[in-house]
C-alpha cells in the first residue's frame, strides 16, 4: 500500500472527532475527478481517504496518525444500531466516522479490485489500531447504510462485504 498525503482536501472541519465508525464509499469517476471533486471547495465534500484500483491510497483529510477531523462525506445520515442487547438510533455520521472512497464509477455494476481490498482491509488494520471502537465489525458500514434514505447505494451489490468480515474480523 502506498500512502499518498500530498493530495489533500479543504473541505473538512478542522475538528477532531471520535471514530466509532468507519463508511465505504464508491467514487462514482475515475481517480482523477475524483481528487479534483474531493479537493474543490466549491464542491463541500471530502472523504478522509480514497483508495484507487491500484495499491495507491490518498489521505486527503487527516486520519492516519491517531486524530482525526471531520471530513464531509456521510451527508444526512441515520442508523439503528445495536448497542448491548439494545438498538439506539445514530445520526450524523461526519460527527463520528471516517469515509474511504473507493474509485469505481458505480460499485453496482463493476467489481472491485484485488488491489483494492488488500488496501482497505490493510487500512481497516491500521485503524482498528489506532481507533478502539473500529474492533467491533458493526463500525464498518457502507453509505447506502447510512444514507439508503437519500437514494445512496454504495459501496454497492458488487463490494465483497463477507470477505471483508472473515478476513479483518475473523472471529467475531
Amino acid at each position: 500500500m502506498n500512502i499518498v498525503t500530498t493530495t489533500r482536501s479543504p473541505n473538512f472541519t478542522d475538528l477532531e472527532i471520535p471514530v466509532e465508525f468507519v463508511v465505504l464509499h464508491f467514487t462514482a469517476t475515475p481517480l482523477k475527478r475524483s481528487l479534483a471533486i474531493l479537493a474543490d471547495p466549491a464542491t463541500e465534500v471530502s472523504a478522509h481517504l480514497v483508495i484507487d484500483t491500484d495499491v495507491t491510497v490518498y489521505e486527503l483529510v487527516p486520519c492516519l496518525e491517531g486524530t482525526a477531523k471531520r471530513a464531509w462525506h456521510a451527508g444526512k445520515s441515520r442508523m439503528e444500531v445495536a448497542s448491548h442487547g439494545d438498538t439506539r438510533l445514530v445520526e450524523s455520521f461526519n460527527d463520528r466516522s471516517i469515509g474511504i472512497e473507493l474509485v469505481n464509477v458505480n460499485g453496482n455494476i463493476f467489481p472491485y479490485t484485488e488491489a483494492q481490498y488488500s488496501s482497505l482491509f490493510g487500512l481497516l488494520e491500521r485503524l482498528k489500531a489506532l481507533y478502539p471502537a473500529l474492533a467491533r465489525p458493526e463500525a464498518i458500514v457502507g453509505h447506502e447504510h447510512i444514507a439508503g434514505f437519500r437514494g445512496k447505494s454504495d459501496p454497492g451489490i458488487r463490494f465483497e462485504w463477507d470477505r471483508l468480515f472473515a478476513v479483518c474480523y475473523p472471529n467475531q
